[in-house]
């Protein structure tokens, strides 16, 4: 992995991590079904962000791809609990210009990721030779 895409995406990661904390002390101050629903949004939101760190990392594309549609529901759901609060905090505005900043810049990493199939094309990847499997023997 090359040196500027490891450092691009730890960046985006803590961008990310910054909106997430952001998100979760605001949802924290709703009130019953909107704090149930948010609650649950933001759970899936940090299982889609955690599933598309691990594929960026491997250099998979859809990982950062998926980083950059997480961002853009993030900021979706930002802008939508800055409508449900009653007096929004300055911790929202921060955490909508780290959304929008990670979603820049892992629109950006998209086209770096290599997929598997395109190295083991490009035979980067060394082809892995069957094993035969030793079998029990039969008599006795």
């Amino acid at each position: 992995m090359e040196k500027t895409k490891t450092i691009s995406l730890i960046i985006v990661d803590v961008l990310l991590l910054f909106a997430l904390v952001g998100l979760t002390t605001e949802v924290f101050k709703l009130k019953r079904f909107a704090f149930y629903g948010e609650f649950f949004l933001t759970l899936l939101f940090v299982a889609l962000v955690f599933i598309g760190l691990v594929a960026a990392f491997n250099s998979m594309r859809w990982g950062s791809v998926l980083l950059s549609f997480s961002s853009i529901l993030i900021i979706a759901d930002l802008l939508l609990v800055y409508a449900l609060a009653k007096r929004p905090d300055i911790i929202l505005v921060i955490s909508l210009l780290a959304a929008a900043l990670s979603l820049v810049l892992a629109a950006l990493s998209i086209g770096k990721n290599e997929d598997y199939l395109t190295k083991a094309a490009d035979g980067q990847i060394e082809e892995i030779e069957p094993v035969e499997k030793k079998g029990k023997k039969k008599g006795k």
